[in-house]
């Protein structure tokens, strides 16, 4: 695939034609995660409706981040920041007490005012299910056992780690769109059939046996 990559862009050099189009037939992949292989090949448009997320970090740069990427990775969705678990909570509450609650949210562990492992417990007493069991994602530079141990505790669906790539944030979606879309209970934290409890920046799971 590299060599039909480069033969291509070659050609378009010496035929003074344009280039192919990233991921067009014969080009190079359109996207490689930090581990250099293809990420998973669901597509987005895929998603049968219109999708609402709840990013929660103190940090603004790192909501931006996913306020930027999730509307890339599934258009048409609508991202709603809150810069601690308090705000959190309150807005998992008002989104609830409407037609559309929040599709999934994407949860930072260490805030002020209420963390993130708090904020998840408050939201698993919320009902209905279907509020109260939102699909919850750690997010997080800390990936130790007992922070996963504290995620699964608390009801979290699944961990990233920062930063967060691309092609992991479009698998940890994709593995949980069945419970969103059908509106069933989410997988729990690294459960069988479930998404991988622990993605790491290339978005592959990290090997257990490793210090």
């Amino acid at each position: 695939s590299l060599l039909r990559a480069v033969t291509a862009h070659l050609r378009s050099i010496t035929e003074q034609t344009p280039p192919p189009a990233l991921g067009s037939s014969g080009s190079a992949p359109a996207v490689l995660d930090q581990a250099g292989t293809t990420p998973n090949p669901t597509e987005p448009e895929e998603v049968p409706r219109q999708l609402s997320f709840l990013v929660v970090d103190d940090n603004a740069v790192n909501r931006l981040i996913l306020a930027n990427l999730l509307p890339k990775l599934f258009p048409g969705s609508h991202v709603t920041e809150a810069e601690d678990g308090e705000k959190a909570v309150m807005a998992v509450v008002e989104r609830g007490a409407g037609p559309s609650p929040f599709d999934m949210i994407f949860m930072d562990l260490s805030m002020p005012v209420m963390d993130g492992y708090t904020a998840a417990a408050e939201i698993r007493k919320l009902s209905p299910a279907r509020v109260g069991q939102v699909p919850i994602l750690a997010v997080t530079a800390h990936a130790t056992m007992e922070d996963q141990a504290r995620c699964l505790a608390v009801g979290m669906n699944q961990y990233l780690s920062k930063p967060v790539s691309k092609p992991s944030l479009l698998r940890a979606v994709t593995a949980h769109l069945r419970s969103i879309t059908e509106q069933t209970p989410p997988p729990a934290l690294g459960s069988s059939g479930s998404a991988p409890a622990v993605l790491d920046q290339a978005g592959t799971t990290p090997n257990p046996t490793e210090p």
